[in-house]
């Protein structure tokens, strides 16, 4: 009788294939899809849809928000490349509209994977919202800055975002930072500033 095992790869091993699946997808929808725009809804796909596969592994002994933290690292810095690619060759509103309507299956799928319920919390339905809303502000302006920038600088900039994130939570949600945390922070934004030079 043949003995069925448990999946135990890495959580580095099982990103390699889906990750050649995610580029070799975007890269071979531009060669026969009608229009330029087409591939482009794909984006938030590769850069978003790659994540519910980890939700459902277990197999690491990292702690769950830092593995949650380095995908949105390496899936943020793919979309980045990509969307110096549409902003070269369309409008960024047009690119924002494309990304939105792209997010709109993953959306689906996310209702769908939470048994169609819905949760009944007035507040955190609206600071799911206006997360919403500052997020697609945020998405116009970083394809503006794309289509009139250069990749290598526009990244690194925009990436000086989690400062006003820091920031808040220290100031309304009373959290605290130890001085490594704060050192490694100042850092990280040494560094972005030293690579927008």
């Amino acid at each position: 009788m043949e003995s069925h095992h448990q999946d135990t790869k890495a959580p580095g091993q099982l990103l390699v294939p889906r990750t050649g699946q995610s580029f070799d997808l975007m890269l071979k929808s531009d060669r026969f899809l009608p229009s330029r725009t087409l591939p482009f809804v794909l984006l938030p796909f590769v850069s978003w849809g790659d994540h519910f596969v980890f939700l459902s592994r277990g197999a690491t002994d990292m702690p769950k928000w830092l593995l949650y933290a380095l995908l949105c690292i390496f899936w943020w810095g793919v979309f980045g490349f990509l969307a110096k690619l549409g902003a070269d060759r369309i409008s960024a509103k047009h690119m924002q509209i494309l990304f939105t309507i792209g997010m709109v299956p993953l959306v689906i799928l996310a209702f769908l994977r939470s048994k169609m319920k819905v949760n009944t919390d007035k507040l955190g339905a609206t600071y799911g919202v206006l997360n919403g809303v500052f997020a697609g502000l945020g998405g116009l302006a970083y394809f503006a800055a794309m289509e009139n920038g250069k990749a290598s600088i526009v990244g690194p900039v925009t990436s000086l975002f989690p400062l006003l994130t820091v920031v808040l939570a220290v100031l309304l949600l009373k959290e605290r930072m130890n001085r490594v945390q704060v050192a490694g922070i100042v850092l990280a934004l040494i560094s972005i500033s030293i690579l927008s030079i």
